[in-house]
């Protein structure tokens, strides 16, 4: 199983990025299912694994203290995807730019 970059996330939350989660559903028998896999057991999945949660999110805004002096412009936060392993903001002409730019500070700060 995949597991989620957990020494990251905690580098993140310790630089003062929020954490948005959401746990996914649980896997839940049927009646309806297959006689023969009714004896298998279901798969548990622990607190590290991809699919363990449906939304995984660490975001800064323009008050995060690591990042003051960046120009948000019109973006109000930036944030961390865990589970894609990919940064985004709200679309905008400057969204790339200041993805860059918080991108090269975590970087200098060594978080990232």
């Amino acid at each position: 199983m995949s597991k989620i970059n957990t020494a990251l996330i905690n580098r993140l939350v310790a630089a003062g990025g929020l954490v948005v989660k959401k746990k996914a559903p649980e896997f839940v028998r049927s009646w309806h299912d297959d006689p023969d896999d009714r004896d298998r057991e279901v798969q548990k999945y622990d607190p590290d694994d991809y699919e363990y949660w449906s939304k995984y999110n660490i975001f800064f805004n323009r008050k995060s203290e690591i990042l003051a002096g960046i120009d948000f412009h019109d973006i109000p936060s930036v944030h961390y995807d865990a589970l894609s392993d990919d940064w985004y903001a709200e679309t905008s002409i400057h969204t790339r730019s200041v993805l860059a730019a918080v991108q090269a500070r975590l970087q200098s700060q060594n978080v990232i």
